[in-house]
C-alpha cells in the first residue's frame, strides 16, 4: 500500500512507561521483519494514555487501532471522532501470535 499509495506507513504504539521503551522497539521490529513492512515504515513510540496520545500522532488516511477483548464501544467512537481518519478496528483473539 506504501508504494501503491506514494504514502508512509507510521508504527504507532503506546505505552505506560519509558522503562518498556526497548521491548517496544524489539517487538516492532520483529513485527516489521516478520510482516515484511518495508524498510521506510516509521515507528512512533509514545509514552503515555492511548486517548492522550493521540493528538501527539501523524494524521493518517486510516488507522487501524487494537479493541480490548471486551470491546468498549464508546471508545471506538471516541477514537473516530479524535483521529480523524477513517478506523480499523481489530480484536485479537488471543490465541495466536504473529512472532510464532
Amino acid at each position: 500500500m506504501e508504494k501503491l499509495f506514494q504514502q508512509t506507513l507510521n508504527i504507532i504504539s503506546v505505552i505506560d512507561k519509558e522503562e518498556d521503551r526497548q521491548e517496544t522497539e524489539n517487538y516492532i521490529n520483529s513485527l516489521k521483519d516478520l510482516c515484511r513492512i518495508p524498510r521506510t515504515a516509521k515507528s512512533l513510540i509514545i509514552v503515555g494514555k492511548f486517548p492522550d496520545c493521540i493528538k501527539q500522532t501523524p494524521q493518517g488516511d486510516i488507522d487501524f487501532i487494537g479493541l480490548q477483548s471486551i470491546p468498549d464501544f464508546q471508545f471506538v467512537h471516541q477514537m473516530i471522532d479524535m483521529t480523524g481518519s477513517s478506523c480499523l478496528f481489530m480484536s485479537d483473539s488471543g490465541s495466536e501470535s504473529a512472532l510464532a
